[in-house]
């Protein structure tokens, strides 16, 4: 079977930039990248952990724009909602109430929900999270939580809940030890652990986040290598279906989007005093100093729609483009940052037994599939 470039491209993007994001790794150049990069960051919190939303938002407008409902769109159709079956039971839920797969894969090679907040010298724990303010959120989340749980309020609840108002403010600190009787770090973690364990078994990684712990021990597939594998993949296969018609559109009418932007410098004060013969005082007056910005402001405000409308409107292949290229950048970050080797290659390997096998053989795939 003859494989085109196209496809082989598609296949071995993500691969080659895992590979080449590992490297990147032991460079100078990932010190800084992990000291400018943070899982809270708004690039990862609005559009990473909610790829899929905005991948299928563009790839879908991209469809009714360039009006790809025949064949080839039906196609389209059985690609992405198995690659979202794949991505939901894998990323958020086997079945209701069942932990995703890589959340089973984490707790049956022996990870669980953590709730280390304090070393053995009392101290907030240094091991509890990997970031300051990852640290901090989860101390107010727990906080919350024991303090809303409305029962009496017993010595180890006190000395909790004052333990964590110092972890978070020190000028909280000076009773912290006023308790009668001492009480050890330890049972201070094994009775948080304890009272949020009360509401059911913390077996998924966002109820875990949700009470404030943390994942400990065993394997964790990297979910940001296989959603943005995915996601990279599905632009891909899109891009193929209607790309040739997206992009002889965009040179039909580009000419008109550079006519806005020539507009933007078409109005200086000497062109006007040129163009139209000032009159008196006032009049040379409004022409070269009120009317240049006036007309200025006129023109990029008419060219920013025409930006839009151009780019989203018209010819949203743009925006599919643009969100190809910032999948890739967080794909490469991911491999250079979060997560050790083996937690991404596992990632990546989930990712492929689906889209691997719809990319490397979609008619195969297809008719398997709509039998």
């Amino acid at each position: 079977m003859r494989v085109s470039y196209y496809k082989l491209f598609t296949l071995l993007l993500c691969p080659a930039t895992l590979l080449v994001g590992h490297f990147l790794s032991y460079s100078s150049w990932s010190e800084g990248l992990e000291v400018q990069t943070r899982k809270d960051g708004w690039l990862n919190a609005f559009f990473v952990k909610r790829g899929w939303f905005w991948t299928s938002l563009v790839g879908w407008w991209c469809a009714i724009r360039y009006n790809s409902f025949g064949r080839q769109q039906r196609h389209s159709l059985v690609r992405y909602l198995v690659l979202t079956v794949w991505w939901y039971v894998f990323t958020q839920g086997l079945w209701f109430g069942i932990a995703p797969i890589m959340d089973l894969i984490f707790t049956l090679t022996g990870g669980s929900c953590r709730f280390d907040v304090f070393d053995d010298s009392g101290n907030l724990s240094s091991l509890f999270h990997d970031s300051m303010s990852r640290r901090v959120s989860s101390l107010k989340r727990i906080y919350g939580l024991l303090k809303g749980k409305g029962v009496e309020e017993t010595p180890l609840l006190a000395h909790s809940l004052n333990s964590i108002r110092c972890a978070l403010n020190a000028t909280d600190c000076q009773d912290r030890n006023s308790s009668a009787v001492p009480i050890e770090p330890t049972e201070l973690n094994q009775f948080i652990r304890d009272s949020l364990y009360a509401n059911g078994p913390l077996n998924t990684s966002a109820t875990c986040r949700a009470l404030g712990g943390h994942w400990v021990g065993g394997h964790d597939p990297s979910g940001h290598i296989f959603l943005i594998t995915l996601m990279i993949m599905y632009l891909l296969g899109e891009f193929k279906v209607f790309g040739k018609k997206a992009l002889s559109r965009i040179a039909r009418g580009k000419k008109y989007a550079a006519k806005s932007f020539i507009d933007l410098f078409d109005n200086g004060a000497l062109w006007n005093v040129v163009n139209n013969k000032p009159r008196n005082t006032v009049h040379f007056v409004q022409l070269t100093v009120v009317l240049p910005p006036l007309v200025f402001v006129k023109a990029l405000c008419r060219f920013c729609a025409q930006i839009i409308s151009f780019a989203i409107l018209e010819n949203p292949i743009i925006l599919l483009v643009v969100l190809l290229m910032m999948w890739w950048w967080s794909f490469l970050v991911t491999s250079v940052v979060f997560h050790t080797l083996t937690e991404q290659i596992s990632g990546l390997i989930f990712a492929y037994l689906v889209a691997g096998a719809i990319y490397w053989n979609d008619h195969w795939f297809i008719d398997s599939a709509m039998r």
